[in-house]
């Protein structure tokens, strides 16, 4: 084995940071890296505690390079046919980081790793902009820090968790001026990647993939309106419109549906997006922060406009995002008294209803009702007062009927449903009497924050309704609040659920969700948001406009350079005061001069020609510990085979083993 091979090149204090540092950037990316290299990652960090205490042999490096390539091949081979080519890159560089603490011929590969770490914790940045970044970024920065400095010196965790606490200080306001004044690079921030789980509506939704997202508590958006805006007692936000239905699934139009799928090839921004034709004044505005997983849809309240980042559909009066909602994104709509829906083309209704399933029960009970009707608005009436005096009831907890009678079956046996079996019901018996009707997903309802500055939206607020088309327009009908009001104002999971049997402990919880949701809405709309508002909101880049902001940035600049400079100049200045080497070195002359009287290091000598000349003119068992002090300094500044502290601790026994004259006082 090679004389280098045997020792090692990082000390444990700086084993244990890196460690940290490594698992503090790994946790967060568990749920991206596969869970065969989530499981092994630990192991290879073991064996290098291990061996930083001797326990186990070194590892020869045909091994780590068999180690090194078998682990490419199945990532590269296997993983390669089940996942996305940026899992796969992800994979690969969370593998690799791993696997790097196997060898540490140099300090050059301790270097090369902490640049690996630092990679992961940039794709921690990107995947998440949460509040926990407030602790994480700063942690990585300490612990990388803390890291180099161990490398660099011998200090104790005392002195060096002070030299670092320094660096990072130094460094803290020209961070902040580049966070406040340089401009953000909105399509890196909100990038388009990972695997971000969807959530909410799609372009087609069924009785089954409701039922799943509304017993979700995951947080959908935040909805902030602005001050004196009218907000009415019931929020309905429209996500999207199905007017098909095959009887077991409701789906958008094709023309809409094709524009959605187009949007994810096509160039987003040069999308044609006309507003809705508005027939009555503003009554206010609110913004939108939506949470990763919408997709193209964005939850909006009806006659909603102005808003420049989205597409507009009239055929179904909805709002799309251009781009996909893969990151937390806020929009701003203005909020009419009233639009003008005649677009909404309601005349292909009757025919797609001959091919929705086979429901002969329900389709008596629409033409009984239509009979006896004087009008469509008397239709409506006759049906909803079927369903309030039938002895419905409203449950999460039905079993999925995949038949092609599930209509029947839910409105003449079970009689027990959630918002999109009685939605699904309406919208079926209306269309059997000749009146054309469509199913409305979306949320409903809320939880206003603690002061009242903001509407939280979760999964359990998920909702469909209907609207039907009379009286020239089209008309919204919710059987749903039929049956349990408290669903459309509070959401379906609070809604089947005893608010008043909540005890102690339910309501501290309750307190202690909301006010975690405070801090993050916060931080979202402050932090993760900032700077990146449209001109026309009034953000902080609109102030710096044309060549004053161009004066703002050059003056950064400057300011970022000077503080760089006095930084390094510190760094030099106190790296000379506190250089343990050179008190050492000196330390070893003084003790060469007691030894051999009238023996000096001269001007512009190195040490290696001092060490020479001393080792001539020193007895024989004096000249091999004069030449080894020179080769273990050579090893540790040189060649980077030896760790710092370990090397003084030997240069120092070396120096005090040279026989002769005491050595000076303090030594």
């Amino acid at each position: 084995m090679k004389e280098e091979e045997k020792r090692t090149v990082i000390s444990r204090k700086a084993l244990i940071t890196l460690t940290l540092s490594f698992f503090l950037v790994w946790i967060p990316l568990m749920g991206r890296i596969d869970l065969v290299i989530s499981v092994l990652a630990p192991f290879p960090c073991l064996w290098r505690f291990l061996r930083s205490f001797r326990i186990v042999p070194p590892m020869h490096r045909y091994a780590r390079l068999a180690i090194t390539l078998t682990v490419i091949a199945v990532i590269g081979g296997y993983f390669a046919a089940t996942r996305s080519a940026l899992s796969l890159f992800i994979d690969l560089l969370a593998g690799g980081t791993s696997l790097k603490f196997l060898e540490y011929s140099s300090q050059r590969d301790v270097f090369y790793h902490q640049l690996g770490i630092f990679f992961l914790a940039g794709l921690v940045l990107v995947f998440n902009t949460g509040v926990v970044m407030i602790f994480f970024l700063p942690a990585v920065v300490f612990l990388y820090l803390l890291t180099a400095v161990f490398l660099e010196s011998c200090l104790d965790f005392r002195g060096a968790a002070k030299v670092s606490a320094v660096i990072a200080l130094e460094a803290l306001p020209l961070a902040i001026a580049i966070f406040i004044f340089m401009p953000r690079i909105q399509p890196f921030w909100n990038s388009q990647i990972g695997d971000t789980s969807r959530s909410g509506f799609t372009d087609e939704v069924s009785t089954d993939d409701l039922g799943k997202i509304i017993q979700s508590d995951r947080m959908v958006m935040r909805v902030s309106f602005d001050p004196g805006t009218e907000i009415p007692q019931s929020l309905y936000f429209r996500t999207a419109v199905y007017p098909l239905f095959d009887g077991r699934t409701w789906k958008m139009s094709g023309r809409s549906s094709d524009l959605v799928k187009s949007l994810d090839v096509r160039i987003p921004y040069f999308v044609d997006a006309p507003g809705p034709r508005l027939t009555g004044g503003k009554r206010g505005g609110y913004t939108v922060f939506m949470e990763p997983g919408m997709d193209h849809f964005l939850p909006t309240l009806l006659g909603s406009s102005e808003c420049d980042t989205c597409i507009y559909l009239r055929q179904d009066d909805v709002w799309l995002s251009k781009r996909k909602v893969m990151q937390r994104e806020s929009y701003r709509f203005s909020i009419f008294s009233g639009i003008d829906r005649s677009e909404e083309r309601p005349g292909y209704f009757d025919a797609r209803l001959r091919r929705s399933g086979s429901n002969p029960r329900t389709r008596q009970l629409a033409i009984k009702i239509r009979n006896e009707s004087s009008s469509p608005e008397d239709a409506v009436a006759r049906f909803l007062g079927y369903l309030k005096a039938g002895g419905f009831a409203y449950s999460l907890d039905v079993e999925p009927d995949r038949s092609d009678s599930a209509i029947d079956h839910f409105l003449f046996r079970t009689k027990t449903g959630y918002c999109s079996h009685y939605a699904s019901a309406t919208a079926y018996v209306l269309r059997s009497m000749g009146i054309p009707a469509r199913l409305v997903g979306g949320f409903v309802g809320g939880t206003r924050s603690q002061d009242g500055d903001y509407l939280t939206i979760r999964e359990n607020n998920a909702h469909v309704w209907v609207e039907a088309w009379y009286a020239g327009t089209w008309q919204e009908i919710d059987p749903t609040a039929l049956i349990n009001r408290y669903v459309v104002l509070h959401g379906a999971d609070d809604g089947v659920s005893d608010a008043a049997a909540m005890g102690l402990a339910g309501r501290a919880y309750t307190w202690m969700k909301n006010m975690m949701d405070d801090i993050s809405f916060s931080w979202a709309r402050l932090v993760v948001n900032y700077g990146l508002d449209e001109p026309s909101s009034g953000g902080v880049r609109s102030r710096y406009a044309g060549y004053f902001e161009k004066l703002v940035k050059a003056g950064i600049i400057i300011i970022g350079f000077i503080l760089l400079t006095m930084l390094a100049v510190l760094l030099i200045s106190s790296r000379r005061k506190s250089e343990p080497f050179a008190a050492e070195v000196s330390r070893f002359e003084e003790r060469i001069s007691r030894l051999i009287p009238g023996l000096t290091r001269e001007t512009g000598e190195t040490v290696r020609s001092f060490a020479e000349r001393a080792a001539e003119k020193a007895g024989e068992e004096n000249a091999g510990i004069i030449r080894k002090y020179w080769n273990v300094l050579y090893d540790c500044l040189y060649r980077g085979t030896l760790a710092k502290d370990e090397a003084l601790r030997t240069l120092k026994g070396l120096r005090r083993s040279i026989k002769g004259r005491a050595a000076p006082k303090g030594g």
